[in-house]
């Protein structure tokens, strides 16, 4: 495909070299705007990036584009040979939870917007190959996070779901991107009187091994947090669209450092 858009930009015939042959030989340095951008279910507006290719290596030192009603920042990475390797370290503002890509019927119950960090590093050829080597690592603060039709904290309270809507002020916490999958671990929404603790899977697939409890948290003499469960972990599995939820007995959470 490269190779035949070089050859019709240079007004000849598809040439007989690779695509990475001619590839090598370009040499490239600038600032490329974009009005839209839309990368199978990743839509960006407003995309400006400025960068370089050279050598088989691109280097794009600033890029920033609007992203589900928020911005993004990234500065990307990539090596073409041997095998193209990519990385990407990206800054995310204020992004809409219910826009972000891959939560299906779920994002009309959601609400609220996160901003953070996250780095990534894949590589390979084709959209199979690139996700199954996906890796990387995210931190991220959320405000005003809303689940609407289902009341979690006194669902994992009771044992039982009860309908309603879930709130939150704030959140914070990490994931991690391996094995096609979106591991969240001790992911903290925080309801002024109790902390929602979210952990488990969800994998690029849109199916979900989470594990959801509630605690009270107290500050000791020693100003560690103190954690007093309700004695029931909320499981949820299987797919987004229609997941199975089941309640648990909680284990022993010990105090956090």
């Amino acid at each position: 495909m490269v190779a035949a858009a070089l050859a019709q930009l240079l007004g000849g015939s598809a040439p007989s070299a690779p695509a990475s042959e001619l590839v090598r030989r370009v040499n490239a340095e600038g600032e490329l705007g974009i009005a839209q951008l839309t990368i199978e279910k990743l839509k960006l507006e407003q995309v400006l990036a400025k960068g370089s290719l050279h050598d088989l290596q691109l280097d794009v030192r600033e890029a920033q584009a609007e992203w589900a009603g928020g911005k993004v920042r990234a500065k990307i990475n990539a090596n073409f040979l041997p095998r193209p390797v990519y990385e990407i370290a990206a800054e995310v503002e204020r992004v809409n939870l219910a826009q972000l890509p891959g939560t299906g019927r779920i994002a009309e119950r959601l609400g609220g917007v996160a901003s953070g960090t996250l780095r990534v590093k894949t590589e390979g050829v084709g959209r199979d190959d690139l996700l199954a080597k996906l890796a990387g690592r995210g931190e991220f603060h959320l405000n005003k996070v809303e689940f609407r039709g289902w009341d979690v904290n006194a669902s994992v309270a009771d044992g039982a779901a009860h309908a309603g809507v879930s709130r939150w002020a704030t959140g914070e916490g990490s994931l991690r991107l391996r094995d096609s999958s979106i591991l969240l671990e001790d992911f903290r929404l925080d309801g002024g009187q109790q902390l929602t603790l979210v952990n488990g899977t969800l994998s690029f697939g849109r199916n979900a091994d989470l594990a959801i409890e509630t605690t009270n948290a107290r500050k000791s003499k020693d100003h560690k947090a103190v954690y007093s469960g309700t004695g029931h972990v909320l499981k949820i599995s299987g797919p987004l669209d229609g997941p199975k939820v089941s309640v648990e007995e909680a284990g022993v959470r010990q105090p956090a450092d």
